[in-house]
């Protein structure tokens, strides 16, 4: 199906191939744009509907604030173990809405998730390495000890 987005209002993320019509996480849109429809729940990793196509971002997100709408992004949720998701957007209560790998759209509030652009693995190994110290040396382990600690979590001295 050839779908012209240039119909579609700004705010539509999908286009509904069964009911010919645009929407977002919130609702649909009928009648050409002219009304909105709320609230209904969108089965969206169905083929009934359609993403619609996201430019790249102009410029890089440094990622202060949200990312823009179509990001690949990592995740962290209530202080759990960070993930990759693309960022969709927010809803109208505030919710944030991200598509998981696996193309399931799930909503948090958004005081639940922080945002970070992905890392690369030498910034997650620095990362670990540095929360490794901090707990080490919170707990007063001498520099041994420290050493010990740095060894035994994989840290090997190029020359």
């Amino acid at each position: 199906m050839n779908i012209d987005w240039t119909e579609a209002p700004d705010q539509a993320t999908h286009y509904d191939c069964n009911a010919d019509v645009f929407c977002t996480v919130d609702g649909w849109w009928s009648c050409k744009g002219k009304y909105y429809h709320m609230p209904c729940q969108m089965a969206w990793g169905s083929e009934r509907y359609t993403p619609r196509h996201v430019e790249p971002a102009t410029t890089a997100w440094d990622g202060t604030g949200f990312p823009p709408v179509g990001t690949e992004c990592e995740v962290v949720i209530a202080a759990l173990k960070p993930r990759t998701v693309c960022f969709v957007g927010i809803k109208s209560s505030g919710s944030v809405v991200i598509e998981t790998v696996d193309g399931e759209l799930k909503s948090y509030h958004r005081s639940q998730v922080n945002f970070r652009p992905i890392r690369s693995q030498a910034q997650i190994e620095r990362e670990d390495l540095e929360d490794l110290l901090t707990r080490a040396s919170a707990s007063g382990l001498t520099v041994k000890s420290l050493v010990s600690c740095i060894i035994a979590s994989g840290y090997r001295l190029e020359r």
